[in-house]
């Protein structure tokens, strides 16, 4: 079967070769969640790319750090992934959420897909400890 590209974190599948996605639907979950995870001035020739929600975990959590954070997310996926409309921005903390731990933040992004009008939803959630 062929695939649109590599599934991450990279996985060998029954034929020894890489895994891979075959959904355009899953290719712009997998593009986004890395857009959310990857740090700016991590990816090679492009410094501005990332969200970096790691470092999130070291600001202070008050409502404006999160509105910083779904304002960088908005700026992100409009500059890299045009194609995706974002549709809702949740962000939660032990601050939000007493029932998580500590050093959690958890995101949730509802977008859609324009050209194919498909709505999904992406949950990411990064811990100090990782």
């Amino acid at each position: 079967m062929s695939g649109l590209t590599p599934e991450l974190p990279l996985s060998i599948d029954f034929n020894g070769g890489f895994q891979l996605l075959t959904t355009y639907k899953r290719l712009v979950a997998q593009n986004l969640r890395m857009l959310l995870l990857t740090i700016p001035g991590e990816r090679v020739m492009l410094p501005e790319f990332g969200v970096g929600l790691h470092q999130m975990l070291f600001e202070a959590d008050v409502s404006t750090s999160r509105d910083k954070i779904a304002g960088r997310i908005r700026g992100q996926v409009g500059a890299y992934l045009p194609y995706v409309e974002i549709r809702d921005i949740k962000i939660a903390s032990h601050d939000t959420n007493s029932r998580m731990a500590s050093g959690r933040v958890h995101v949730s992004v509802s977008y859609r897909i324009i050209p194919l009008g498909i709505f999904d939803l992406i949950n990411v959630e990064v811990s100090s400890i990782e």
